[in-house]
């Protein structure tokens, strides 16, 4: 290029901002709100006061309703937790591509949490038209929760009418018949009938009535329904009933009888026949009533009763024909020969049917009674068939090993027993236990409730351990626990529906000396002062005073001397969460003291005492501590060798441990966001209760409203953590993290906060199940710098004379969140400017 080229020539100068970072877009900003307040559902849409129905074709269920003005009615419930108002909103979409319309709007009012649903109707004029929707909506600001604020209603708008026959009444044959017999009176024929359609019809039937051997026919008119009206979705359509009142007076012999309903309606008629059968008119006419087929089971009997009813309007005798294929069946009070039987007059005759006690599952008696009349011409017999089939049988066997055991007072023995299966199938027999007379103190206890599934014959083996009431001072009668009483104890088994046995054995009170441990108070309950003083150094602490007493049922006195120890046999521990615990006995000690008592003399109290100590390192664990304290006695030889037996006593001592429900967030320190864009940091919650325990984490509403935030993986407001166990469920692991968890906090800042400040998000841990609240935290939240900026314009051209050096204006604007130094690059690719 030539220096006049360069002079004359217009300078394009490209200018770049160098940066190190790219400019940002800030995000929606999402509220942070409370946890109470309405909720608003549509709980119910329909149609009413116009045809609506729904149509199943194939299997696919289509709303279909009448052009005109239709009722919707809508129900709106508050599922909340406090009272507000809506508005609620019809919206009416012709066509799946068709714009919406609102069809009415109306405030809801007032709607209080938890009532039954509000009922708010608006009316529709619906044009025709295939695939349009109706909409509910509600809406309001105090609504926490939108998932369940409309409902929908898809619906097609025709001229659809049907109408059906739903049920007919007519003469029927007798049983094993064929041909119904009528008198020579007046019979009804009835239908009922349906609109099932959307638009108002007419109905009426017509009776046809042939003779079978040939001639004219002849036809009946029932009475027209001018207007069958057609239902809705809200109010189905009712039925009506067509009748026809057949005079056969001046009729006989055989006819055929069909029924015909006629429905009409705009531009639209349906003809059907609803019934077809034959009949023979005749003087002599009976109608016999079986009783139905039946399941009975083995061992019982049946009393079934057979009626003969004189229909016909003349006299008439019958001979009776009876048939028992297996013989289970009693018919010797049948006659012969029954009669004359007057017209409208009816007999009864009943059988006995026996089904013995070996009769298997699925054997069937068929009891066959045939009458045949003696005074139509020709004659006619009616016949029934009563099928009588044995069903299942539930019967055991119980079967005691022994006749008489001798028992010991508060000593457990184990009776033996068999339970065998008599009846025809499986069966699960129900065990129960009793005694007689019933004594005071006395306990019984079946190894198993239930003997599962046990097959015909096949016999199972179990146990019942029988605990006589221990010796009280002085002896109560009505404990039945004296030397020599006697009482009996009985065994029953018994299924549903099945017959229930017994059996049962003597039970002889044995001679014996004990020693009480005279324990004034048996449980303990720790409150959650208690409970909390541990986590202090202070472990529970307490002494239950004993009194060792001599006891015994013997029929005389003793006066040898008894000694005694004293110990505590077995400690066990349940949690009350079910989680952990197996170790929490060798947190507590259990201490008699003495641990040995000697000669002692009847009727006189030796004191003693039980120490209870808790844990005192950490809480004690939430559950159940049961102590078994045992006095071992120890006779003389008088004693030994006059058969009297000495017996160890245990009483269990309970300790309650409540829950107590607390709970850690731990803050960890300032978390680095970036900034205007989401931040998930995960946070760390710790049990630091005595048990299991469920929490519920919430977002209180503190956060600047530039700002959002957000927990757990769904994104709400609150989430909840389930079934977190206490640290010392896993006690002596003190390593262990199975009562830690972590949730989610998902933070959104400010595209314009200053990088390196603070922002607390401030969290509420409560107890799930109560409500109660647990305790705060504030989460620090910082955010990285970041760096960007413009330069305005992007593109500056100049012109430019030769010797020319004019002078131009660039706008810089630090657009990050810091303070930064940026340079200015200027691009000239023929170098042929100075700048």
């Amino acid at each position: 290029m030539t220096f006049f080229g360069r002079a004359s020539s217009i300078g394009l100068v490209a200018l770049l901002l160098l940066t190190v970072a790219a400019p940002l877009t800030t995000p929606a900003v999402e509220a942070t709100s409370g946890r109470a307040g309405p909720d608003f559902s549509v709980t119910y849409l329909t149609l009413d006061n116009h045809g609506s129905v729904e149509v199943n074709e194939a299997g696919l269920l289509t709303t279909i309703a009448a052009p005109g003005d239709h009722t919707v009615r809508i129900e709106v419930a508050n599922v909340g937790t406090l009272a507000g108002s809506a508005t609620l909103t019809l919206v009416h979409k012709g066509s799946p591509t068709a714009f919406e319309v609102q069809v009415d709007q109306m405030s809801t009012g007032s709607l209080a949490p938890g009532a039954a649903p509000s009922v708010f109707l608006m009316t529709w004029t619906a044009a025709t038209g295939e695939d349009q929707t109706l909409f509910a909506r509600v809406s309001s600001t105090q609504d926490g929760n939108t998932m369940n604020d409309e409902r929908t209603l898809g619906l097609d708008v025709e001229r659809f009418l049907e109408a059906n026959t739903i049920g007919t009444s007519h003469p029927t044959p007798s049983p094993s018949q064929s041909t119904a017999r009528l008198s020579l009176g007046t019979h009804d024929l009835t239908a009922t009938v349906r609109n099932d359609g959307v638009l108002p019809v007419n109905a009426e039937m017509e009776v046809v009535l042939t003779p079978l051997g040939g001639g004219v026919s002849q036809t009946l008119t029932s009475n027209i329904i001018p207007v069958l009206a057609a239902g809705s979705l809200h109010q189905p359509s009712e039925s009506d009933v067509l009748l026809v009142s057949m005079d056969a007076s001046g009729l006989s012999g055989g006819w055929n009888i069909t029924m015909t309903v006629e429905f009409t309606g705009p531009s639209w008629s349906d003809v059907t026949e609803v019934a077809a059968f034959d009949v023979v008119f005749s003087d002599y006419a009976a109608v016999l009533e079986a009783p139905d087929d039946r399941t009975l089971q083995p061992g019982t009997s049946k009393v079934v009763t057979f009626t003969l009813d004189n229909t016909g309007q003349q006299l008439d005798t019958w001979n009776i024909a009876t048939h028992s294929l297996l013989g289970w069946s009693d018919t010797t009070s049948f006659p012969a020969n029954s009669g004359p039987v007057a017209p409208g007059n009816a007999l009864e005759f009943v059988a006995t049917v026996d089904v013995p006690i070996t009769a298997s599952r699925g054997d069937t008696e068929v009891l066959t009674v045939t009458f045949t009349s003696q005074g139509s011409s020709p004659q006619y017999a009616l016949q029934a068939v009563v099928l009588i089939t044995a069903g299942e049988l539930y019967l055991a066997e119980v079967d005691l090993d022994n006749t008489s055991i001798s028992v010991v007072p508060g000593l457990p023995t184990d009776i033996a027993l068999n339970i065998t299966n008599q009846g025809n199938l499986d069966t699960n027999f129900q065990l129960s236990a009793g005694f007689s007379p019933s004594p005071l103190g006395w306990d019984a206890v079946i190894s198993v409730p239930q003997t599962g599934y046990i097959a015909p014959g096949e016999t199972s083996r179990i146990k019942v351990t029988v605990t006589p009431a221990h010796i009280s001072s002085p002896l109560n009668p009505a404990e039945l626990n004296q030397e020599g009483d006697l009482l009996d104890i009985w065994i029953g088994a018994s299924a549903v529906n099945g017959i229930p046995v017994t059996d049962q054995l003597e039970l002889s009170v044995a001679p014996v000396i004990v020693v009480d441990p005279g324990l004034e108070t048996n449980s303990l309950e720790l409150s959650e002062a208690d409970v909390r003083a541990s986590r202090y150094g202070i472990g529970y602490d307490a002494v239950l005073p004993m009194d060792l007493e001599v006891r015994h049922n013997l029929v005389q006195d003793v006066t040898e001397l008894v000694n005694a120890t004293v110990e505590v046999s077995d400690v066990r521990f349940t949690s009350y969460g079910g989680a952990g615990g197996f170790s929490e006995t060798s947190r507590w000690s259990f201490t008699p003291s003495p641990e040995n008592a000697t000669n002692m003399t009847l009727g006189t109290t030796n004191p003693a005492v039980l120490s209870v100590q808790g844990p005192s390192d950490s809480l004690p664990l939430s559950g159940l501590l049961e102590a078994d304290v045992t006095v071992t006695p120890t006779l003389s030889t008088t004693h030994s060798l006059g058969g009297v037996s000495a017996e160890a006593v245990t009483r269990t001592v309970t300790v309650s441990v409540p829950g107590v429900n607390d709970g850690v967030i731990l803050e960890g320190g300032v978390r680095t966001a970036q900034v205007g864009v989401a931040s998930t940091f995960p946070i760390d919650l710790e049990n630091a209760g005595n048990d299991v325990s469920n929490y519920t984490v919430s977002l209180l509403n503190t956060l600047p409203v530039t700002w959002s935030a957000s927990l757990g993986t769904a994104g709400g407001l609150m989430t909840t953590v389930s079934s977190l166990p206490s640290p010392v469920a896993v006690y002596p692991d003190v390593n262990s993290d199975a009562h830690k968890t972590q949730f989610d906090l998902t933070v959104t800042s400010d595209a314009l906060t200053q990088a390196g400040s603070i922002t607390y998000v401030d969290l509420e841990l409560s107890n799930t199940d109560t409500g109660e609240v647990l305790g705060q935290a504030s989460i620090p939240i910082t955010v990285e710098a970041f760096v960007d900026a413009t330069l305005d314009p992007l593109y500056r051209r100049v012109n430019l004379s030769v010797y020319e050096t004019p002078l131009t204006s660039l706008t810089m604007m630090n657009t990050g969140n810091t303070p930064a130094q940026f340079s200015v690059a200027i691009v000239d690719p023929d170098d042929e400017v100075d700048f």
